[in-house]
């Protein structure tokens, strides 16, 4: 079985009819068994079981069918690391250090596999920028001269 076919056909079986997938495939030069063989396989009952779309299944990468998977992902990214954060301030001087081997780990494990965890992570990362920078700067008394 042709890997392409395959690929486009698991991708896009969720938001396109099964026969419109077919004619695309056609128009795209693959032949009629090799497509026949892959959407039995693929729209067979046994597949079902083996593909998951579980909100655990960080391995695989993520296509986004509704509007409220990119939301859970997103909030999951936003909130993910105040509780790494919470467990790293237990361990003083090491929870620093481990706080931030997550932080890189989850940006680049995360960039290509869940995009909506990975923009969760960086907007809670710049929010808790911004409020340090603001801080300090209250604290310190720094004033603007324009």
């Amino acid at each position: 079985m042709n890997q392409n076919i395959l690929t486009y056909l698991q991708q896009n079986k969720d938001k396109y009819p099964k026969e419109l997938l077919i004619a695309q495939l056609l128009k795209g030069g693959y032949g009629q068994q090799e497509i026949q063989e892959a959407a039995d396989f693929i729209y067979d009952a046994k597949i079902k079981n083996i593909v998951r779309s579980d909100f655990w299944d960080f391995k695989a990468v993520k296509t986004y069918t509704m509007s409220s998977e990119k939301w859970k992902d997103f909030l999951f990214g936003f909130f993910a690391p105040f509780i790494v954060r919470i467990v790293g301030n237990i361990i003083p001087v090491i929870g620093s250090i481990l706080t931030l081997v997550f932080y890189i780990i989850a940006l680049v494990y995360l960039f290509n596999r869940r995009k909506f965890v990975f923009y969760g992570v960086v907007i809670n990362f710049v929010a808790m920028l911004i409020i340090t920078v603001v801080v300090l700067i209250s604290i310190f008394g720094i004033k603007a001269s324009f």
